[in-house]
């Protein structure tokens, strides 16, 4: 016998219920295993709000979408969208030419419409347009057409440059061009021709020609080199333009490389 034990034909000491004195047993587990009355209303509570949130997202992956909203078609043909350089494989393709303004054909096989000019002169080849604006100077605007040959965009534009402002400086290539809605290509230069009294005045051209079907067309826009924020309210509300020439500014432009239809 230990004195840990008690004596063999004695029961194991007890004391009646309610008897201050040492308790065995594990108080907290009691405290763990059962929530407090105020966290279970909590969670009472929350579900409701639970199962709102999940039944909406339920309801947004379920529903049909709605009907696409109204949108007006563009009044104008707009150019062909697709990747730079490209080619259009014909004039349908982007919707028919422009028909507004004077017609023209060349004696080579193309045509165009332009906005009435101050002189229009007819050559073998194109047509030479002036354009005298109000107050703000003179513009010209020639357009080309001829057999390309084994020509390229490119080589048909330093050609022509080459051949007519041979002291020409470059200032930066055109961004995807388009002459009669097909891919070209076009570069900005600075000249300075001498006048025949001697002196220079710097001008800006640009030049820009596209090939199709064998035929090339050659367009070159030219006048007196302006600033970049044009100082005259006649052109764009006084918007700057990278193009720093005159006919940049003229709707017209716009509307005759439009109309080109290729033979």
């Amino acid at each position: 016998m230990t004195i840990d034990s008690p004596p063999p034909d004695s029961s194991w000491p007890t004391a009646p219920p309610g008897t201050p004195g040492l308790k065995i047993g594990f108080p907290g587990a009691h405290e763990l295993a059962t929530p407090s009355r105020l966290r279970h209303h909590a969670a009472i509570a929350i579900l409701p709000a639970g199962l709102g949130v999940l039944l909406l997202i339920i309801v947004a992956l379920l529903a049909t979408p709605g009907p696409a909203p109204h949108c007006n078609p563009l009044k104008c043909q707009g150019p062909p969208i697709g990747h730079p350089g490209q080619t259009v494989p014909t004039q349908s393709a982007a919707g028919p030419a422009v028909v507004s303004g004077a017609f023209y054909r060349s004696p080579t096989g193309f045509s165009l419409r332009y906005i009435a000019a101050t002189r229009a002169t007819a050559t073998s080849d194109g047509i030479n347009l002036t354009y005298a604006f109000n107050t703000v100077g003179t513009g010209w605007l020639d357009v080309f057409g001829f057999s390309a040959g084994q020509s390229t965009d490119v080589s048909l534009v330093q050609k022509l440059v080459d051949d007519n402002f041979p002291s020409a400086q470059p200032v930066y290539q055109m961004p995807d061009p388009l002459i009669g809605y097909h891919p070209a290509f076009g570069e900005a230069f600075n000249v300075a021709p001498a006048s025949s009294d001697g002196t220079t005045q710097t001008s800006r051209a640009l030049v820009a020609a596209a090939t199709y079907n064998g035929f090339a067309v050659v367009v070159v826009a030219f006048g007196p080199l302006l600033p970049t924020v044009n100082t005259s309210s006649q052109f764009y509300d006084d918007h700057p333009s990278p193009a720093n020439v005159y006919m940049a500014y003229f709707y017209g432009t716009d509307s005759l490389l439009n109309s080109i239809v290729f033979p």
